[in-house]
């Protein structure tokens, strides 16, 4: 055995003779040497409690707490690391038992939550990390973030969940059924969906599955003036700096069995600047699809990223498609459509959605930098 072993076993031999004085030393020695010594502070604390010292025995438990969730928290960020917040979550919950106040638990906490649509139990974490830390620019932005409110500013350079704004039971029932229906009655028309590249858009099936209609005229009608007037409700709450709008392009897509896009940006930026999409402001996508929904996976995956590099992490917030609800989010940011399983073969069964871009009328890119600091 080693040093700490023995010391640990002397002291517990000590507390089974009744040497309290002694086996509180002991304990106490080998904790200066090994100071993540779970099970020692854990002894510690019952011997403080026995002894009638209840403030030293509370303090020693939660350092008890601290050392145990250690190695949990270790797990549960390498699971995160994977895209795997249901396996991180329960081990989260655990390190939140042992050490409440762990802000590293806290956060991983919000993460796990979000990229799971457990917008409720994110925002109970991160008001709950804002309560230890006031100015901690995280816990206020995922704060504001999932209680509805305008987003807090932003730190440049820090990674910061990406903005979003989700209405639910957004058009008018009528309007709703005409765009579902139109959607069922123009399948057919449908055409593979493609993908910008520097040489022109194309079908890429091991990047995007799906089906598109573009720029369908009659719904185009009456839903562009529709968007254009939510523009200056949207713009402050995705901390978009106000701009006039210009082009709008809208898309009736429909994801059917195994469809999916992998992670993307609306954007030629940073790492293909293209004239035609740089312009790109407002990203938007309306969800349609029968009750009960038909169809498994589907969801938007919205990824952290930096507003001055471009660079995202596997962190993200997913957004569900529910029917007759719009999210809206800056077009740079980083995110994918994840895999689509229908139950059945019935197309109209699957995911339908009315998705654009709302382009600056002066055409130029953004000004990253300046977004990051807002």
């Amino acid at each position: 055995m080693g040093e700490a072993d023995d010391l640990f076993t002397a002291a517990g031999g000590a507390l089974e003779q009744g040497a309290l004085e002694t086996a509180e030393r002991l304990y106490r020695q080998l904790l200066e040497r090994q100071p993540a010594h779970a099970a020692a502070w854990r002894a510690l604390a019952a011997l403080l409690g026995d002894t009638d010292r209840p403030q030293a025995a509370a303090a020693a438990a939660a350092e008890a707490g601290r050392q145990e969730a250690l190695p949990l928290v270790e797990a549960a960020q390498a699971f995160l690391a994977q895209g795997l917040p249901a396996k991180a979550l329960p081990l989260l919950q655990r390190v939140l038992l042992l050490d409440p106040g762990s802000e590293r638990g806290l956060r991983l906490a919000a993460d796990a939550e979000r990229a799971s649509g457990g917008y409720e139990a994110a925002l109970a974490h991160y008001r709950r990390l804002l309560a230890l830390r006031p100015a901690n620019p995280l816990a206020r932005a995922g704060s504001a973030l999932f209680a509805g409110e305008p987003p807090a500013p932003r730190t440049p350079g820090l990674v910061l969940p990406s903005c979003f704004l989700r209405w639910r039971d957004w058009l008018p029932a009528a309007r709703r059924d005409e765009v579902f229906d139109y959607a069922l009655a123009h399948a057919a028309d449908m055409a593979e969906a493609t993908v910008w590249q520097p040489d022109g858009y194309k079908a890429m099936a091991e990047v995007r599955r799906a089906a598109v209609l573009y720029e369908p005229a009659p719904i185009l009608e009456w839903f562009e003036p529709l968007l254009r007037d939510c523009l200056p409700e949207v713009c402050p709450w995705l901390g978009l700096p106000a701009f006039e709008a210009g082009r709008l392009e809208l898309q009736l897509t429909f994801h059917g069995d195994g469809g999916f896009y992998e992670r993307h940006r609306d954007t030629g930026w940073p790492e293909a600047p293209a004239e035609e999409t740089d312009s790109r402001r407002v990203s938007f996508v309306a969800y349609f699809a029968r009750q009960p929904r038909r169809f498994r996976g589907g969801e938007l995956m919205l990824y952290d990223t930096n507003p001055v590099t471009g660079r995202s992490t596997l962190d993200g917030t997913l957004v569900e498609p529910e029917d007759n609800s719009v999210v809206f989010f800056h077009s740079a940011t980083l995110h994918a459509v994840r895999p689509i399983r229908l139950a059945g073969s019935d197309p109209g069964d699957g995911r339908i959605t009315l998705n654009g871009w709302i382009h600056d009328a002066r055409g130029r890119a953004p000004d990253y930098k300046g977004l990051a600091g807002r």
